[in-house]
């Protein structure tokens, strides 16, 4: 990603940001809008590790989101619960 499209990333996404995050359901597609947060590549989500959408990505974790002008698709990752000593690290930066 050059310089000028990070800038442009951080601007829009780097702080709280509704995306829509879409996840499959089985064979189906399943679409929520979600707060996100855009850092160093990555949108990063809060959400009840029991969710549909959590269980939807531990069964396929490919994704696909959309904030107005922008979209992509990767790959969902569960971090762990937030409070957690390992994401303490996270939360400061």
């Amino acid at each position: 990603m050059d310089d000028k499209t990070l800038e442009i990333m951080n601007q829009r996404f780097g702080r709280d940001s509704l995306i829509s995050l879409a996840t499959l359901n089985h064979e189906l597609p399943a679409v929520r809008i979600v707060n996100s947060c855009y850092e160093n590549g990555s949108f990063h989500t809060i959400t009840n590790a029991r969710s549909n959408k959590m269980k939807q990505i531990g069964l396929n974790p490919a994704v696909a989101i959309c904030g107005e002008w922008f979209t992509a698709d990767g790959i969902g990752e569960n971090m762990g619960y937030i409070c957690d000593a390992k994401m303490k690290s996270w939360l400061i930066n």
